[in-house]
């Protein structure tokens, strides 16, 4: 969705209220419009979210006067930042809708959790060299990280947030959200670069072999090698029964408080997804063993056949440009 809306960040709802997307920079300042889609085509993951820790600024002048520039427009500015969900107590410590002189609507798209933390293992904490299990990272954070209801719930009793609407994650998503804001996405435009894609296990595999390539802060390399070493494959599962059975023993309770918030057609579709509270969907998914992360030669060989054509095709654009 970020990577959508950076590239077409103004949109025209039905209502004919004008839509922008912005992000908040780290300087303080605000990007949108044309320079927000230029900086997301030039950024390895292809989009431009917002500064995580914008709600820790010391100083929101600049961001205030920039968003009155955009109110007077008559434009309503959409931000967006993934890590802002665990963050109320931020805001709420910091003031920051009160200094920024703003309501705030905030939208929230939520998954199961399990799938969910079978995803983050592959994208953060498999690099860390913090956690050798996903079990580590239990015994080192709980569950709370996971327990969405309990992190939305403070969101709605900060100071200058209207409301609070809870979504579950669909297919997609870009046009979930557009037709909940009253647009749509364009046509034309809608086909873009997807971002944020779960790495295939020959490309795992190969990071696996060659640890130096990822780290716990670089996972604009999984967008990087999937642009161009373009593999099949879901990653590969890595929770066992045991720690599926854990997770959902320690979310249900909070699975039932998410579930009331959410409108009536998507609380029937959550409290009918197995995924949400049932250990045996997931009965058919096999941990994967050591050896099975083992990249063969032709496995090998199938990279070098995609890396040398990808390169020869980088170095072309290069002299070109």
């Amino acid at each position: 969705m970020q990577a959508y809306l950076s590239a077409n960040p103004i949109h025209l709802t039905a209502n004919n209220e004008k839509l922008l997307y912005c992000s908040f920079q780290r300087d303080g300042t605000i990007l949108h419009g044309d320079k927000i889609a230029a900086c997301a085509q030039q950024s390895p993951l292809k989009y431009e979210a917002s500064f995580p820790d914008a709600a820790e600024w010391q100083d929101a002048s600049l961001a205030r006067k920039e968003l009155d520039r955009i109110f007077e427009q008559g434009y309503t500015p959409i931000f967006s930042q993934e890590d802002w969900g665990r963050r109320a107590g931020h805001f709420k410590d910091s003031k920051l809708f009160d200094q920024l002189n703003i309501d705030v609507h905030a939208v929230v798209y939520v998954r199961p959790q399990v799938d969910w933390f079978n995803s983050a293992w592959w994208q953060w904490f498999a690099w860390s060299e913090k956690f050798s299990s996903p079990e580590d990272v239990i015994k080192a954070w709980g569950y709370k990280f996971m327990q969405w209801g309990n992190q939305i719930t403070p969101w709605k009793r900060l100071s200058r947030v209207k409301g609070v609407t809870v979504r579950l994650q669909v297919s997609d998503i870009v046009k979930d959200f557009l037709e909940l804001m009253g647009g749509e996405a364009r046509e034309k435009e809608y086909i873009v670069e997807r971002n944020n894609i779960s790495l295939s296990p020959i490309l795992i595999k190969l990071l696996k072999r060659y640890p130096i390539l990822r780290s716990a802060h670089s996972a604009d390399v999984d967008s990087i090698l999937s642009r161009y070493l373009q593999f099949e494959g879901r990653p590969p599962w890595v929770l066992n029964s045991q720690l599926i059975t854990d997770i959902l023993d320690a979310t249900r309770e909070d699975n039932i408080l998410l579930m009331a918030m959410l409108d009536p057609s998507s609380r029937e579709l959550m409290q009918n997804d197995p995924r949400w509270w049932d250990a045996d969907c997931f009965v058919n998914n096999r941990v994967w063993k050591e050896a099975d992360y083992r990249l063969s030669e032709n496995e090998l060989l199938a990279v070098t056949g995609k890396v040398l054509p990808a390169l020869i095709d980088l170095g072309r654009k290069q002299t070109s440009s």
